[in-house]
């Protein structure tokens, strides 16, 4: 009797044991699989999304070079055809700014002869009629020094009014110009005498 008790008893505890691995494979284990699975599944979707939002950034990116690069053409062309525009509508006798241009107080009477691009602002100005044409008599300075001065003369300012017209502007408005001519000596005193006046 006692036997059969303790047989039982073991059988039970058997029992018990064996469930209770059961259950701890079965509640236990597939949890972790699965786990491990949902987070790969996420890593993976997260480097999908990853990956497609470098390549979206990427296009922005390309697009943004590219538009700017269209901008900056279209820019140049415009920038090209306004700086041809402004060439083709200047005056015949009137020519564009001389970053070459030299100074009033560079020249003496041993460029008599040359002819040079000088800089220089109107300060004083009269007309004379002779024969029926007249001609425009200035003195002119330098710009940087105004005490520094020579005489100019445009002669015929009928067949250069462009000239005379560009020379009447600056000394009206005092504005720095470019006069291109060449240079004489007149009763002692420097002067030019202008075939071109520039801005």
């Amino acid at each position: 009797m006692e036997r059969e008790s303790l047989t039982k008893s073991l059988i039970a505890a058997a029992i018990i044991i064996i469930v209770v691995l059961a259950g701890y494979f079965y509640f236990y284990s597939p949890k972790s699989d699965n786990t491990s699975n949902i987070t790969t599944t996420t890593s993976t979707t997260g480097d999908v999304k990853s990956n497609d939002s470098n390549k979206s950034v990427a296009t922005n990116s390309s697009s943004g070079t590219a538009s700017q690069e269209s901008s900056n053409s279209n820019t140049g062309t415009d920038n090209n055809n306004s700086s041809s525009a402004t060439s083709n509508s200047a005056p015949s006798g009137t020519s564009k700014s001389n970053s070459n241009a030299k100074s009033i107080s560079s020249i003496d009477q041993s460029w008599k002869g040359n002819n040079v691009t000088i800089s220089a602002v109107v300060i004083k100005k009269y007309d004379s009629n002779k024969n029926g044409k007249t001609n425009k008599f200035m003195t002119i300075a330098d710009p940087n020094k105004r005490s520094v001065t020579i005489k100019a003369v445009l002669f015929d300012t009928g067949k250069n009014s462009n000239p005379a017209s560009a020379l009447d502007s600056a000394y009206k408005n005092g504005n720095p110009i470019t006069i291109s001519g060449k240079i004489d000596v007149y009763k002692g005193e420097l002067e030019i005498i202008v075939k071109n006046v520039g801005n």
